[in-house]
């Protein structure tokens, strides 16, 4: 199918290499127990939602809340959003053939790593409290709505670190596109 699209070079390696980077450790995501990773997370949610006034109970990754008990599950975690993610960063074939073009790309690989994962991290985090806040507010109509809706941020901040971290010109791809 790759081959019949008229791709560049680069498109088809992504297109090849973006799920053996993203389908794998997904399902690794899934099978492990994280249950300590969520545990951590539901504290900290648990704490921030004290922090304004909601009272609550954690058990383990559970937060009740009273009208409504939240489950804090793998997929909360932010780890598919940094899965994803690296494997955008993963997949991009290097520009040119030149040694140093190598490793300049292996360079923000390294830095994407570095900088970025931490920040998608607490990115959803912050998405998390809101989440739950909103819920804590107005309700399970609303949260499930809000919920939904956030999830699309979350992917779409992805997608603006990965241009960022790639290099893109974001001016010069949304005036791309809208044409």
């Amino acid at each position: 199918v790759v081959n019949h699209l008229n791709l560049t070079e680069q498109q088809k390696h992504f297109l090849t290499h973006f799920p053996l980077y993203f389908i794998p450790p997904y399902i690794a995501i899934h099978l492990l127990n994280l249950s300590w990773l969520t545990d951590a997370i539901a504290f900290v949610e648990s704490s921030l939602l004290a922090s304004v006034g909601v009272k609550n109970a954690l058990y383990g990754s559970f937060i009740d809340v009273g009208a409504i008990v939240f489950q804090i599950v793998v997929d909360c975690s932010g780890l598919v959003m940094i899965t994803l993610f690296l494997a955008l960063v993963y997949s991009a074939k290097p520009f040119g053939k030149s040694a140093k073009r190598r490793k300049k790309t292996k360079q923000k690989t390294s830095y994407a790593f570095l900088a970025f994962v931490p920040v998608i991290f607490l990115f959803n985090l912050i998405r998390l409290f809101f989440t739950l806040w909103t819920g804590v507010v107005f309700g399970q109509q609303v949260l499930s709505a809000v919920h939904f809706a956030l999830w699309f941020i979350d992917a779409g901040f992805v997608f603006l670190l990965w241009s960022i971290n790639a290099g893109v010109d974001l001016r010069k791809a949304l005036k791309a596109v809208s044409h």
